[in-house]
């Protein structure tokens, strides 16, 4: 029998590794969500950490084209290294270890994440009410606080949704018409419903 057919030996840590069951991988929007959370000072430590985690998961020698997850993991541990290098900001901070001063423990990131997934339903055409059963089922918070959610972070959750449409057509090589681009006919009669909601409750205040 060759070297090749012998069993190779295993460290009891890497045995341990081995028998690890595989984690659930981050999808392109809560990537999005955190790694804006990292930047605005608010994201919890675990949420950096798992940040981490999930870019040194990833199969860098792998010959395909990188995931549009992992080119957003790519650019935003290259935005964390540019703070540190060139602004002068503590590293654990650059890195979301470490919030602001100041900032509440109250997760922003997960408020944002809310709104976002509202968003989402309402242009899949489900009515509001519908969508805020939804995203209130989903993540376990009462109506009321997804609708604040909703409320507060309408505009950073287009852009949000906005930015995962650009990536995720940089990775499969596709576009949109101008016309319809970031979104389409249909959404963009949705987005002028919520925004003309949202000015009559502005005036009504």
């Amino acid at each position: 029998m060759g070297d090749s057919d012998s069993p190779k030996s295993v460290s009891p840590g890497e045995e341990r590794y081995a028998r690890r069951p595989p984690r659930k991988r981050l999808t392109l929007s809560q990537i999005t969500r955190i790694t804006f959370a990292v930047r605005e000072g608010k994201a919890t430590r675990q949420e950096a950490k798992r940040l981490m985690s999930e870019f040194v998961g990833y199969d860098v020698a792998n010959p395909t084209r990188p995931s549009a997850e992992f080119r957003t993991l790519i650019h935003h541990f290259a935005e964390c290294f540019l703070e540190y290098l060139k602004r002068h900001r503590p590293i654990e901070r650059a890195l979301g270890l470490t919030r602001k001063l100041g900032h509440p423990e109250a997760g922003e990131a997960m408020r944002l994440g809310m709104a976002t997934d509202v968003l989402r339903e309402r242009l899949a055409g489900v009515s509001h009410q519908e969508a805020l059963d939804k995203v209130a089922e989903k993540w376990g918070w009462r109506k009321t606080i997804i609708g604040q959610a909703f409320a507060d972070h309408f505009p950073d959750a287009m852009v949000v949704i906005r930015e995962e449409r650009r990536k995720e057509g940089e990775a499969s090589e596709t576009s949109r018409p101008p016309d319809q681009y970031p979104w389409s006919l249909r959404e963009k009669v949705i987005l002028e419903k919520i925004q003309s909601m949202r000015k009559r409750r502005a005036k009504a205040r």
